[in-house]
């Protein structure tokens, strides 16, 4: 892994994994980037960076679902709203409907 961060950390977890105290820093960053989400299209807006769907929406799209699995104390439907919202708008998109087209075709040729 060329990102020296990432590889100090899936070497972290590959000897056992994360202390508690860490783990309990990660979910206070990641309160932290959900609170911001959260109030990022409190204006209205449908998309995180305007009007139109932009990189940002795709790019944040490929980690966000995540929290809901990660931290669900922190990221839920109760307390995040919005960001549910802006989830199902970006898998209503043509190209992610393509690609879960795809991912299921793909899982059911290979069973």
């Amino acid at each position: 892994m060329p990102n020296a961060e990432v590889r100090r950390k899936w070497d972290t977890v590959a000897r056992g994994g994360f202390a508690d105290a860490e783990r309990a820093e990660a979910t206070t960053k990641l309160a932290r980037v959900t609170d911001r989400m959260e109030a990022q299209p409190a204006d209205g807006r449908e998309w995180l960076l305007g009007e139109a769907c932009s990189r940002g929406d795709i790019k944040w799209y490929s980690m966000v679902p995540g929290l809901l699995r990660l931290v669900p104390e922190v990221c839920n439907p109760e307390l995040s709203p919005r960001i549910l919202g802006w989830l199902e708008r970006v898998a209503a998109r043509p190209a992610v409907e393509a690609l879960e087209q795809y991912r299921a075709a793909s899982t059911s040729r290979s069973t």
